[in-house]
This record gives structure tokens, sequence and C-alpha cells, in this order.
């Protein structure tokens, strides 16, 4: 089975019939935190070095599949790594490959990893029968702290 594509998105929609529809593929995420408090301006703070930001994001894959795979019960793990190289989560999603033609899997993770500058790193791959049987496929998502943030700018923006 070869990957064809892995790509963090802030959002994925799946129509009825299958089709996946992939809005804003992240590439960069501009962090700011701002206190406010009544009747004044915003102020900056610092990011905590393990700051999660409360929102969900997904990862798209697209696998190809060679014709002796088709029927085989597959699990895709995920990994993501905070930019400092340490583990921020794991998990498997499990399908059975029903034929030969290209398998579209999404996953959905709770949180991002906002406390870091740098690349946020995602992996992923397939396993068979408790064998990885694919390469070990990667996106990033470069994490930035932004300075500040002026009256209506987004705390987290993405951008390309």
């Amino acid at each position: 089975m070869k990957c064809t594509a892995v790509l963090t998105c802030e959002k994925i929609i799946i129509d009825k019939e299958g089709a996946h529809s992939i809005i804003n593929v992240m590439l960069n995420a501009e962090i700011v935190i701002q206190k406010i408090e009544a009747s004044q301006s915003p102020k900056q703070m610092a990011v905590p070095h393990d700051a999660v930001a409360p929102i969900v994001w997904w990862v798209y894959t697209v696998w190809h599949p060679s014709p002796e795979d088709a029927g085989k019960a597959f699990d895709q793990v995920y990994q993501a790594y905070w930019p400092n190289g340490d583990k921020f989560m794991e998990s498997r999603l499990s399908f059975v490959l029903k034929d030969e033609g290209p398998m579209q899997t999404t996953f959905h993770i709770g949180g991002l990893p906002a406390g870091q500058v740098g690349k946020l790193k995602v992996l992923t791959w397939l396993d068979h029968q408790g064998h990885r049987v694919s390469e070990i496929n990667e996106a990033y998502i470069n994490i930035k702290h932004r300075p500040t943030a002026s009256a209506g700018t987004p705390i987290i923006a993405y951008t390309t």
C-alpha cells in the first residue's frame, strides 16, 4: 500500500457519497495569547511551553493499494510530536480495504500543540497483523508565536 497524500487540515467535510472536501491546509499556525480585562487594551502574555490550543484539526491521507491488499484489515497509526521532539499523541484507526481503489482516511486530533515554536511533526503509517506494511509518511505544521494581535485578529491564525 502506498501513501500519496498526507495533509494537516483545519477541517474536512465528507459528503454522503464519501467525497472529501479539505478546508484550509495547515502549513503554519501563528499563536498569540492575550489577557483581556474590562475597559483595557488586550495585554500579551507569554505562551506556556506546554500550551495546547482548544481546537480540533484533521489529518487526511490517500492510500493506493496493490491488488493483494483488497479485503485486508489495516490499522493506520498516527503520531504527533512537539517541535522539541516529545510525543504529543498516538492513536490508531482501523479499516478494511474493500477493493483495489484508492482509500481516503481522515483522523481528528483534539488540541493543537501551541506552546513551542518550530515544526510540529505528524507521522502516519499502516500496520497489518501487528507489522508495519507501509512507509512512514510525514507532514509538518510550522508553529510561530506572534508578538501582538490587533483588535479583531484571531488568536490562532493559519497561513500558507
